[in-house]
């Protein structure tokens, strides 16, 4: 709670060197606390528009803490297809994908945060942009449980969807 001298007008303070300004900091004081009554517990216009300048931000992280979560639970279910990890190029096979995917997202999201600091592409100027870079992510979430449930066997490979995990941990 605001105890009034962060509110001061210290000008009126100042500018008054030999008249009474200890009676315009008294009224100051008393002003403040009377907002302060007034306002307790209700969202002035500063404070909506905050929430506004804030919107996409709060959405997008959302969206990103919640995928990111989700989708780690269900690593477990990624069936490992027993190919050669890169096809006709060769690779060992992952008997256990899931151990890699999880050290995978841990360290895509990892090298992910400098990289954010790094560079900032053009299309990723504005606010919205993060929401859209929180649904990219949505997107590669529905092709992780769509490869669970629906990816026949033949179509299978453990490169791809370490590849997708990869991609939608750096991403944010």
């Amino acid at each position: 709670k605001n105890d009034g001298d962060d509110d001061l007008d210290m000008s009126n303070h100042s500018s008054n060197h030999g008249k009474d300004s200890s009676s315009s900091l008294t009224q100051n004081i008393d002003s403040n606390q009377d907002e302060e009554d007034v306002d307790e517990g209700r969202l002035t216009e500063n404070d909506e528009d905050i929430a506004k300048l804030v919107k996409f931000c709060r959405v997008s992280i959302f969206l990103n803490i919640w995928c990111s979560i989700f989708a780690a639970a269900f690593f477990v279910y990624v069936p490992s297809s027993n190919k050669p990890i890169f096809g006709s190029f060769g690779g060992g096979t992952l008997e256990s994908v899931e151990v890699v995917l999880y050290f995978v997202r841990l360290f895509s999201d990892l090298s992910g945060r400098p990289l954010a600091g790094t560079f900032r592409p053009r299309f990723l100027a504005s606010k919205s942009s993060l929401v859209k870079i929180a649904a990219f992510r949505i997107f590669l979430m529905a092709v992780f449980f769509l490869y669970i449930a629906v990816f026949p066997e033949q179509l299978r490979n453990d490169f791809f969807i370490i590849l997708i995990v990869a991609v939608f941990s750096v991403f944010s």
